[in-house]
C-alpha cells in the first residue's frame, strides 16, 4: 500500500509541524469568509452562522435545544456532508469536480473541526479506493479514515464532536439501504445515547428526536446556505425558527433541572461513549460480513466475483 505510506508521512511530517495549529490557519480565513458572506440583519444570526460555518453559539435563547437534546442539529457534522452531496448531485452530471469542490469548500469554511474533517478524510479514503481499485468496504474505510485521525491528532479522542461524527458516519453505514428520510430517523435514534451523556434527558427528548431531527436536519442546514445567496430568505428563516423554539419550550415546560446539569461531564462519561461508538462499528462490520455470506449463499457459483 505504497499511498497510504506516503500520505502517513505527509502527515506525520504535518504533525511534527505542528498539525492542529497547521489547519486553523489554513481554515480559519474561510470560516471567517464564510461568517462575512451574510449580508443581513437577523435576531438568529449567529445561529444560522453556527450551523453553516462552524462557530459556537453562546446565546441561552437556544438552551431548550439542549434541554431536549437536539443539540446536535446545530452542530457541524458528517450529515451535512452527504446534505451537500445531495444538494450537488444534479450538477454532478454536467462537471463531476463540482461535488469534490463543495466539499472542500464546505470543510475549510467550516474552520476543519474534527467531525467535518473526519467526514472529509473518510471521503477522500473512498475516492482512492475507486480511484486505484483498492475496494475497500465502506464499513473498514470509516474505520481506517477515523483511526488514522486520531492517530496523527491523538488529542481529538477526548472531543466529543469527532466522536459524534464517527458515530454518524457507522449509523450512515448501517442505514444506507434506506430512504433519507428513515436515514435521518435512525441517526436521531443512535445519536440519543450520547446525546443524553450531556444532560439530564427530558422526559420526552426521545419523542422530540424522533418527531423534529429527521425534518430539521434536512431543512435548517440548506436554508442556512440558501440565505447565503438569497438574503431575502431570512423572515422565513426567522419565522421557522422562532416557531420552533415556541413549539419546543411549551412543550418541553420547565427544563431548570436539565440546565443546571448541562456541560457537566466526567471522563466516565466519555469512556462509555466511546464503547457506545466502537460497539456499533463492530456491529457494521459483523453486518457486512453477514451480509456477505448471504450473498455468496444466495449467488450461483458461475456469478461470483473471484
Amino acid at each position: 500500500m505504497p499511498l497510504f505510506s506516503i500520505l502517513f508521512i505527509i502527515f506525520s511530517y504535518l504533525q511534527s509541524c505542528g498539525l492542529e495549529s497547521t489547519i486553523e490557519s489554513i481554515s480559519k480565513p474561510s470560516q471567517n469568509l464564510c461568517t462575512n458572506l451574510y449580508q443581513f440583519t437577523s435576531s438568529h444570526l449567529h445561529l444560522y452562522k453556527a450551523i453553516a460555518c462552524g462557530v459556537s453559539v453562546k446565546d441561552s435563547s437556544y438552551d431548550i435545544l439542549k434541554v431536549v437534546s437536539l443539540w446536535h442539529l446545530i452542530i457541524v457534522s458528517a450529515g451535512h456532508f452527504k446534505i451537500i452531496l445531495w444538494l450537488l448531485k444534479p450538477l454532478e452530471a454536467k462537471a463531476r469536480w463540482i461535488p469534490h469542490v463543495g466539499l472542500i469548500l464546505f470543510t475549510l469554511s467550516s474552520g476543519a473541526q474534527p467531525p467535518v474533517l473526519r467526514a472529509y478524510v473518510d471521503h477522500i479514503m473512498r475516492l482512492v479506493s475507486l480511484r486505484w481499485k483498492l475496494w475497500i468496504p465502506s464499513e473498514y474505510g470509516t474505520l481506517y479514515s477515523s483511526c488514522l485521525i486520531l492517530l496523527l491528532l491523538p488529542s481529538w479522542s477526548h472531543s466529543w464532536s469527532f466522536l459524534l461524527s464517527w458515530l454518524c458516519g457507522i449509523l450512515i453505514l448501517i442505514l444506507q439501504r434506506y430512504s433519507f428520510f428513515v436515514q435521518a430517523l435512525g441517526l436521531s435514534i443512535g445519536v440519543f445515547p450520547v446525546v443524553c451523556l450531556f444532560s439530564t434527558p427530558h422526559p420526552f427528548s426521545f419523542l422530540f428526536n424522533i418527531i423534529f431531527a429527521p425534518p430539521l436536519s434536512f431543512l435548517l442546514f440548506p436554508l442556512c446556505l440558501l440565505m447565503i445567496i438569497f438574503p431575502f430568505l431570512h423572515p422565513l428563516a426567522d419565522f421557522f425558527v422562532n416557531s420552533l423554539l415556541f413549539l419546543l419550550t411549551q412543550s418541553a415546560g420547565s427544563h431548570e433541572y436539565s440546565l443546571s446539569s448541562f456541560n457537566r461531564l466526567s471522563h466516565h462519561s466519555l469512556f462509555y461513549a466511546w464503547i457506545y461508538v466502537l460497539c456499533l462499528q463492530a456491529l457494521a462490520l459483523f453486518m457486512r460480513q453477514k451480509n456477505k455470506k448471504i450473498h455468496c449463499l444466495t449467488t450461483p457459483p458461475s456469478q461470483l466475483k473471484k
